[in-house]
């Protein structure tokens, strides 16, 4: 249907003033639930068929009239506003916005609009942009008739190319609505408002950091979580829709998440049905209590795609199950639409539990309650049990993913991880590393008894507070399905599938002895070490992380530029610019890479500058120079210790900073840090070293029985003298 010559352009939904609610104001009250998971795009219906409103539609959901009922309020391409009535699914009604008063004078370009209450008497007011980067304020009134607004505007200038691309919401809790201003170049940026005391302004543009595209970037704010802190939901030229979540303050948004499609079980993309430009909206269309995404975009259809909440995935998974008479494994690996279908349902429930989607204990309980029949139901499908990799190639990823719904379900204490494996019906190994560790092991069922008993042992004496893993895997002994069906969880490793007793020697051939230790542990605690610094301690102890590239920096000298902020590594222009000059390369690409490996390989200077190999490799790799050093430290603390003072002692001073990284890390800034011995097999020896530190806190002596090491520090907290006192070394 097209009407007359209106062509639509809409900008988010009405907002309240104050802090909470954030979603529009046309939806507050008993506001329906946000979700990330949608049914597949279907055009919107209005009185006579698939709306087409011509060039453009860019729709907000409002209570445009006061009526107390949500519409839409679209702009086109051609300058028209239009009102559409919603009811049964459907728009039973289009009115342009000029019969609630408006005097239309924005010319035939395309128009963005939003309600708030920003100069009227606590009424909102039309707010309108369009290509020449104004704000118009229409105050908004009360009369018989129901709302209405003024037809003179109140004025304001936009950030260049907004282009109709805002919305409105209180950011910062004052009180005050503010902009959120979308791009034709894609960055979305903040304009704090002044509130209306101070008269309708809004301060300097504020980047928002992460937020936006690389094109045509149409932001719409909202309340992901029901917990009164505006989220963004940011349409994309491409046709995808992306969520950054509030992470405390106004401007601090964290990375995306795309919007999905559960019948697709992939995201959500838009660009062939609107050419580009997906311009969303969200309103409870079929009024089940779960807000439906409304999109236009750049030719002017409008499509809907009703949102799914947790019934709606459970219900995917239950038919798969139901339908499937046994065979749903083999049914996954046929038909990859299925699967697509399933594990999406399963990642939408997950997301949901970890977003706070589901209200209170008792959706939550009703939902595990429901898992759990579901798995007593449907054991073959959801109980751990050796699967054949080639028959039910996703059996095994299917059972993990099930699992950790269940475990989202619950309290992540080890009464509530007790739960989980009792409703798993756990084998007890298996059990024991989740409720006493909170890890599930996906493994197809593999690992020997030995081997959980010694991931337990190991996992016991790494302190808690270091780590966050809820998914350990073994890729080899799980088969294709995990190369091609990922599972999701809040964090996990991969570790080498390998019988017990296969030994590799973790130390230099420098060293005074060799190290032996165990392959599979010590991958597991190489594979844990990543999440310790470069994950968990990047947040918990950005000095340590700083710390690290610090002793990168001193092992290569020299020999490259870093940038200014030393966690950002070397600069690879810079550096090549100084072997160039040098003469250390001729400057051209295809040489480059072979002047980069003569320039380190084989010298003494660089072979010797870290502890576990070439400081080239750890330029090119920085997130292995922290996991990498942990292969040394629970192989044999005391040998690490002797190791880094021999270099030191040698000229290379760099080691002994790596050496305390490691053990300042698992100290977690106490006054002792576990030292280790792992040998082949996995037997396993732990010893405490006692710590003393100095005024700024950093670590002058670790000691233990018949070892004693003390340190002296330079500028920016590098060793500057070493001293050893070591029994087995006299």
């Amino acid at each position: 249907m097209r009407p007359g010559p209106a062509t639509l352009l809409l900008v988010t939904p009405l907002l309240s003033a104050g802090r909470a609610p954030a979603l529009p104001s046309a939806i507050v009250g008993d506001a329906p639930r946000a979700t990330l998971t949608f049914a597949s795009p279907r055009p919107l219906q209005g009185p006579d068929g698939d709306l087409d409103l011509g060039a453009a539609s860019l729709p907000c959901a409002a209570d445009v009239d006061g009526d107390g009922a949500t519409d839409l309020l679209v702009g086109t391409g051609d300058g028209s506003l239009l009102v559409l009535t919603l009811g049964g699914g459907a728009v039973t009604n289009i009115t342009p916005i000029d019969e609630l008063g408006i005097l239309p004078a924005w010319g035939r370009q395309s128009v963005g609009a939003a309600l708030g209450d920003l100069v009227g008497s606590d009424e909102p007011d039309l707010v309108v942009a369009c290509g020449d980067d104004r704000l118009r304020v229409y105050a908004g009134r009360r009369e018989a008739g129901g709302r209405r607004f003024a037809a003179e505007a109140v004025e304001v200038a936009l950030p260049p190319s907004a282009q109709g691309r805002f919305d409105l919401g209180d950011l910062d809790g004052d009180g005050a609505l503010d902009l959120v201003v979308g791009s034709f170049g894609g960055p979305v940026a903040w304009l704090r408002g002044r509130g209306k005391a101070e008269g309708l302004g809004f301060e300097e543009p504020v980047p928002l950091e992460g937020v936006g595209e690389a094109y045509n970037s149409c932001p719409r704010v909202f309340d992901l979580e029901g917990d009164g802190d505006v989220d963004l939901l940011v349409g994309v030229n491409w046709g995808y829709l992306a969520v950054h979540r509030c992470e405390g303050e106004a401007t601090s948004f964290g990375p995306r998440q795309l919007l999905q499609d559960a019948e697709l079980g992939d995201s959500v993309h838009l660009r062939e049905r609107l050419e580009d430009n997906s311009s969303p909206a969200l309103v409870d269309l079929d009024g089940d209590g779960v807000l439906d995404l409304v999109s236009g975009g750049k030719n002017g259809t409008l499509w809907w795609l009703p949102g799914l909440g947790s019934a709606g995935h459970l219900g995917v998974v239950e038919q798969a199950l139901a339908e499937a008479n046994g065979a749903l494994g083999e049914q996954l690996v046929a038909d990859p639409a299925l699967r697509g279908r399933v594990f999406g349902a399963l990642r939408a429930l997950q997301a949901d539990l970890r977003l706070g989607l589901l209200s209170g204990a008792g959706e939550r309980e009703r939902l595990w309650r429901q898992l759990e029949a579901l798995g007593a139901r449907y054991p073959e499908s959801l109980r751990r049990r050796r699967f054949d990799q080639e028959r039910e190639t996703f059996s095994a990823p299917l059972f993990a993913q099930y699992a950790l719904v269940v475990k989202g379900c619950a309290e992540d204490t080890p009464k509530g991880r007790a739960r989980v494996a009792r409703a798993l019906q756990e084998p007890p190994a298996y059990a024991r590393l989740l409720v006493d560790h909170g890890v599930l092991f996906h493994d197809n069922a593999r690992a020997t008894p030995e081997h959980l008993e010694r991931m337990g042992a190991l996992l016991e004496v790494i302190p808690r507070g270091t780590w966050d893993v809820e998914l350990i895997s073994v890729a080899d002994w799980i088969g294709p399905g995990a190369r091609d069906q990922r599972v999701e969880a809040r964090s996990g490793i991969n570790i080498f599938g390998m019988r017990l007793g296969v030994a590799e020697n973790s130390f230099p051939s420098d060293a005074v002895r060799e190290g032996k230790t165990d392959v599979f542990l010590i991958c597991l605690a190489h594979e844990l070490a990543h999440n310790m610094l470069d994950t968990i301690g990047r947040r918990t102890r950005p000095d340590l992380f700083a710390r690290k590239y610090a002793g990168l920096r001193r092992a290569a000298g020299d020999a490259v530029v870093w940038q200014d902020e030393v966690t950002r590594g070397y600069d690879r222009e810079a550096t090549r610019a100084r072997f160039r000059a040098e003469g250390h390369w001729d400057g051209q690409d295809a040489t480059w890479n072979e002047a980069w490996t003569r320039r380190f390989r084989g010298k003494d200077a660089f072979e010797r500058a870290h502890l576990r190999g070439n400081v080239e490799f750890f330029l090119n790799a920085p997130q292995e120079a922290f996991s990498t050093l942990s292969n040394q430290w629970f192989a044999d603390s005391r040998l690490m210790v002797r190791v880094a003072k021999d270099r030191f002692d040698a000229g290379f001073p760099a080691c002994a900073d790596q050496l305390l990284v490691i053990a300042e890390y698992l100290s977690q800034g106490g006054k002792r840090v576990p030292g280790y011995t792992l040998q082949p097999g996995g037997a396993l020896a732990t010893e405490p070293l006692g710590i003393r530190r100095d005024a700024q806190g950093r670590i002058r002596l670790l000691e233990a029985e018949g070892l004693r090491a003390t340190f002296g520090y330079g500028e920016g907290d590098l060793v500057t003298a070493f001293d050893l006192q070591d029994r087995e070394r006299e």
